[in-house]
């Protein structure tokens, strides 16, 4: 194994751990804006019960097509401006949008995020919090298992070390 082998998995390993940080602080985030009934702004920005697709996709940081895609499949609903027939969003629909946009990599199916979101709206709160503590503990699991896996690389690394010189 040469060193440059070396030192590009410890960057790996130290990338995906910074990925682990981020998502548990979304997580957290998220736990703190459910906790929030009112939700007059996430992010520093101002929620409304009038948002476009644009601006909710821009509070929540999902793309538009997400949001579409969500929408198709039942999880949100969007309701239509008179005007112009574009989609318009309420507070409910963003916490929505928030919550799949967090949840979708550790709730994996369909009818599970439905059961779920249907909590969120008819103020279950404690099953959507239950879902999100689940969530920090698969997190807490992986920065385990990455750590452990950071610590066997060194051992290897200990030993190319002794039989290399």
């Amino acid at each position: 194994m040469k060193k440059l082998d070396i030192e590009n998995a410890l960057w790996m390993i130290n990338q995906q751990q910074h990925h682990t940080q981020i998502e548990k602080q979304r997580v957290e985030e998220i736990l703190r804006m459910l906790r929030n009934a009112d939700l007059p702004k996430y992010r520093n920005m101002n929620v409304t019960d009038s948002m476009t697709i644009g601006e909710v996709a821009q509070i929540a940081g999902v793309k538009t097509s997400a949001i579409r895609h969500w929408e198709q499949e039942g999880l949100i609903q969007s309701r239509r401006n008179k005007e112009n027939g574009y989609r318009v969003f309420t507070r409910t629909e963003l916490r929505k949008i928030i919550l799949i946009s967090s949840l979708r990599k550790t709730v994996y199916y369909i009818e599970n995020m439905k059961q779920l979101l249907n909590d969120l709206e008819t103020q279950h709160y404690k099953q959507v919090e239950r879902s999100f503590q689940l969530a920090l503990q698969n997190l807490n699991s992986q920065l385990r298992k990455q750590f452990l896996g950071r610590a066997e690389l060194m051992k290897y690394v200990g030993f190319y070390k002794v039989y290399s010189d």
